[in-house]
């Protein structure tokens, strides 16, 4: 993921400062009803511009900022697999120079304005974001409107960037948590796109020229295939007219031209051993989960956060690290995918003695949760978690922005986080079984651990030596 602010930003945080916390009473006074969804109903616009661009603006009035988020749908998902890196690539070069302006001068506009502009590439979808004060709107908006429909992707700046990506692989390979997430994820979406990384490979980035990221930009860099979120201190009528103006001229065929084939559904239970000169296992296991329109969705986030995305109060913490003394860290996250199921990690790290040990202990509360019901008072923190999350997930300008554009990019309903609230406090135990029985397969999983191979004992139950392969040094 990509990031860029410019220093000028933080003259942008003095700015709001004082009137953060003169506002800070009445901020304080609303988390009060953080349990009440009433409130979080957001004064919002959707429209569509003649060229297809998807527009939400939305009225936020605590402080005089505007967030700007362009959401390009497409990613890595899309780039050909000896090519793959493309699409972060072509992401990575959209504020290093337009036709008109150099990075430098991109740069410097921004410092000089004290906004921040930042490009986040994924797999299926890239954010190109703006924050700015609401008084130099103006000069945000056409920055950010010169990077995104005429970025000039520079011979030079194009060896620049390639140079700084084949830079973070050899990183990478320094990084046994990176190596185990990486291999993790390519071992659960096997031979499918959803396996690369978004940065691409070593053996692939030199691979890409610039007429690549010309023709991968213009066929997905379009109206018809971005959405447009703006959260600012101004009416819904004064953005709608920004929007009109900066964006109405651009210009794009109306979709993109590829269609993809989904991975495939089963798992072959497969344990991958990485060698690395470390004195400790990274352990991650893995299996396919959901996509975020799936009704299972606030099952499954609800049952994980007991299993192992409470931190302290989850079932892994408490049984492998504060009984058992087994782990520096276990947790388990689950990940909806958007066109795509997404996956579903455990993940631990210990010492490679007891590796097997920590291992069978993380089956046994897998297990666990698969064969019987949660507490009563185990789902009732987790929904208290849940809804005391709501006021917290609508902090800032760009907290909303991001609800507002996965409302989109998901085809989420409105007022949806709402709804999932609502959801959730209508769960019952059976609810969470059911789901855990259906996401948790002790069957069919897949396992990648970063360890020194030659010191590893492995004796976990279900993984024989017939599905374990070794990447050794």
């Amino acid at each position: 993921m990509l990031k860029r602010y410019t220093r000028g930003y933080l003259k942008t945080l003095l700015s709001v400062a004082a009137v953060f916390f003169a506002g800070s009473l009445l901020v304080m006074m609303e988390g009060v009803e953080a349990n009440s969804p009433g409130p979080y109903a957001l004064p919002k616009e959707r429209f569509v511009l003649p060229n297809g661009l998807t527009v939400v603006v939305v009225e936020k009035h605590k402080l005089p900022l505007v967030h700007v988020q362009v959401m390009v749908k497409t990613g890595s998902l899309y780039e050909p697999e000896n090519k793959a890196g493309l699409g972060n690539l072509t992401a990575g070069l959209l504020d290093n120079g337009t036709s008109g302006k150099t990075a430098l001068e991109i740069a410097e506009s921004l410092d000089l304005i004290g906004a921040s502009l930042s490009v986040s590439p994924g797999k299926s979808g890239t954010t190109i974001s703006l924050s700015t004060l609401r008084k130099d709107v103006e000069e945000g908006f056409s920055i950010l409107t010169e990077v995104l429909k005429d970025p000039a992707f520079r011979e030079e700046e194009l060896e620049r960037e390639r140079k700084q990506v084949l830079s973070g692989f050899a990183q990478k390979k320094d990084s046994p948590r990176s190596l185990v997430r990486d291999a993790i994820i390519d071992m659960v979406y096997h031979d499918h796109a959803m396996r690369r990384p978004v940065e691409g490979y070593e053996d692939t980035v030199p691979n890409i020229t610039r007429e690549d990221i010309l023709e991968f930009y213009r066929s997905y860099y379009i109206p018809g295939n971005s959405i447009l979120v703006m959260v600012a201190d101004m009416s819904r009528k004064e953005m709608r007219g920004m929007v009109e103006r900066y964006f109405g001229g651009w210009k794009g065929s109306s979709s993109p031209p590829l269609k993809l084939s989904p991975p495939r559904d089963e798992i072959i239970k497969k344990v991958r051993l990485i060698d690395m000169d470390v004195n400790q296992s990274y352990v991650n296991l893995g299996m396919l989960s959901l996509r975020r329109t799936n009704p299972d969705y606030n099952a499954l986030r609800v049952m994980n956060y007991i299993m192992g995305g409470g931190g302290f109060v989850s079932r892994l913490l408490k049984r492998i690290r504060s009984e058992e003394g087994l782990a520096y860290s276990v947790y388990s996250y689950a990940v909806p995918g958007s066109i795509f199921r997404g996956y579903y990690l455990f993940s631990l790290q210990t010492k490679t003695a007891s590796t097997s040990q920590a291992m069978n202990l993380m089956l046994e509360v897998m297990r666990g949760m698969r064969e019987n019901l949660v507490t009563e008072q185990e789902l009732a923190e987790a929904k208290s978690y849940y809804e005391g999350s709501l006021a917290r997930s609508m902090e800032t300008y760009g907290d909303v922005a991001g609800l507002i554009i996965n409302q989109e990019f998901y085809g989420l309903p409105d007022n949806y986080y709402l709804k999932d609230i609502e959801e959730i406090k209508g769960l019952a135990r059976e609810d969470l079984l059911r789901v855990a029985r259906k996401y948790i397969d002790l069957e069919n999983f897949n396992v990648a651990i970063v360890t020194k191979i030659k010191e590893l004992q492995l004796e976990v139950e279900g993984i024989d030596e017939s599905i374990i392969e070794k990447e050794e040094k």
